[in-house]
């Protein structure tokens, strides 16, 4: 695999384009509070989310767990602008990441009008990213980021997205 079991169970990765912080949880949702492994401390999920100008997932995260992805911290008053990459545009338009509060961004390579527009209604904004002949160009979708002003970025995602940030050397671990 890209990544080992260890690691798979929780990894905190920085990406070369901004700082964008990759967190993968095995129990893909925000139970996860911190731990030490050899001797390193992974920071607590929720903090990095609040701290975080949006976090980014996939379809595959959201669409089999209906997460929202919000800050869960007692007192938060700021809720980071949820960024979902879907290529097909399968994310159900009752999905509960796209209830308020707070903005959600749905990237995507497809041109299907009628599913864009569902989504739109529920309230969703929904742009296309160029492709590269891996999928989604991640690198251009990072670009648009940053030109919306996201300057520190929460990954929260699954192993294929975690796997095609490190294949297009866009992760690079640094030791805090």
């Amino acid at each position: 695999g890209l990544v080992s079991r260890e690691e798979y169970d929780y990894a905190t990765l920085y990406t070369t384009l901004s700082d964008a912080v990759l967190t993968i949880d095995q129990s893909f949702d925000s139970s996860f509070r911190g731990e030490f492994r050899s001797g390193v401390a992974y920071p607590d999920p929720q903090s990095l989310r609040a701290r975080s100008s949006a976090v980014l997932t996939s379809d595959a995260m959201v669409c089999g767990r209906d997460l929202r992805l919000d800050v869960e911290l007692p007192g938060a008053s700021r809720q980071p602008m949820r960024v979902v990459l879907d290529a097909q545009l399968s994310l159900a338009p009752t999905a509960r990441i796209l209830a308020p509060p707070g903005r959600v961004l749905v990237l995507t390579e497809s041109t299907d009008a009628a599913r864009r527009g569902a989504l739109e209604r529920a309230g969703a904004e929904v742009e296309q990213v160029p492709t590269s002949p891996q999928g989604m160009d991640l690198q251009a979708m990072l670009r648009r980021l940053a030109e919306l002003e996201v300057n520190e970025l929460q990954v929260e995602c699954d192993p294929a997205l975690a796997g095609a940030l490190l294949r297009d050397g866009l992760v690079d671990e640094r030791a805090d």
